[in-house]
């Protein structure tokens, strides 16, 4: 997860393999995102991504996934 201006405030490490929209929910309770606008690319459009920003009072700008 990035700050405002770029950076890096909360990490996971994960395997090769893992796709890194499988550990995003892990890490977005780590931030406060209440009334922010977080905005990622199509990797984190899955609908469990954006009701969980959704379900905390927050907006997304994120382009839904195609195979969703």
């Amino acid at each position: 997860i990035l700050d405002g201006v770029g950076n890096p405030v909360h990490f996971e490490l994960s395997g090769g393999q893992v796709n890194d929209n499988t550990v995003a929910i892990d890490l977005l309770p780590n931030i406060d995102i209440k009334s922010a606008n977080n905005l990622g690319d199509k990797a984190y459009g899955t609908k469990h991504i954006r009701t969980y920003i959704t379900s905390q009072e927050a907006i997304y700008t994120i382009p839904p996934k195609s195979n969703t």
